[in-house]
């Protein structure tokens, strides 16, 4: 009963799974930025058992024994680019080993207080400006386009160098979590003639409905989680 709540990442969403989230989180070695962010959605895996699982409440621990005899994962087929942009920029489902590096990295967490995709797209965004003025973005330490002045002032002693960390890590995540990547078309939509053959058998409650293979777009965070 715990589990359902608990990966309900709507607004609606219980206080106390956020609580959850920090305890649960507590526990990861790379928990800066991350203590509220749902462990489902990262790579790591929280332990269910030993010394470091003994240290969380029974409740807790129970809620992670139960996910894991169900094999409960994050595992959309297919998500849109808003929900990609939502999903952690740390310890992320969709990035290989070695992706992050902790001195690399600790500016974007603790001065840019980037926590998810969203964030770094931001940050990064800086680096497509080509424009030919004053607004400009330059490769260099001492760049003077707005972005880098505030984050400067900030204090990041070089935001370009943070900006490049950011795409260099967005560019490593597997091709489903890239915001640039378009889902592949799956072949396996109905035609619109036996779309509205469905429509007629459904409406009038005779003949037969072909089923619709079609492989949906998750737009909600917890549609995405999967029981196996």
């Amino acid at each position: 009963m715990w589990i359902k709540p608990y990966l309900d990442l709507s607004p609606s969403r219980p206080d106390w799974a956020f609580i959850v989230d920090l305890l649960i989180n507590n526990l990861n070695p790379n928990k800066d930025n991350i203590k509220l962010t749902n462990p489902f959605l990262l790579s790591w895996e929280p332990p269910s058992r030993g010394p470091r699982a003994r240290t969380l409440p029974n409740e807790i621990t129970s809620l992670l024994k139960t996910a894991k005899q169900f094999n409960v994962s994050f595992a959309p087929i297919k998500i849109s680019k808003d929900l990609k942009k939502q999903l952690p920029a740390w310890c992320h489902i969709g990035a290989p080993l070695k992706t992050y590096h902790k001195t690399k990295d600790r500016c974007l967490q603790e001065t840019h207080k980037s926590i998810t995709v969203k964030n770094m797209i931001k940050i990064c965004k800086r680096l497509t400006n080509i424009r030919g003025d004053t607004h400009q973005h330059l490769p260099r330490r001492d760049c003077s386009c707005p972005p880098c002045r505030r984050d400067r002032l900030a204090g990041c002693p070089n935001p370009h160098r943070c900006a490049a960390n950011a795409r260099e890590i967005l560019s490593k995540l597997a091709p489903k979590y890239d915001t640039k990547t378009k889902p592949k078309k799956d072949e396996l939509s109905l035609t619109h003639r036996r779309k509205e053959k469905n429509t007629q058998a459904h409406e009038s409650r005779d003949g037969e409905i072909l089923f619709d293979p079609t492989t949906t777009i998750r737009t909600s965070l917890k549609e995405c989680f999967r029981i196996f």
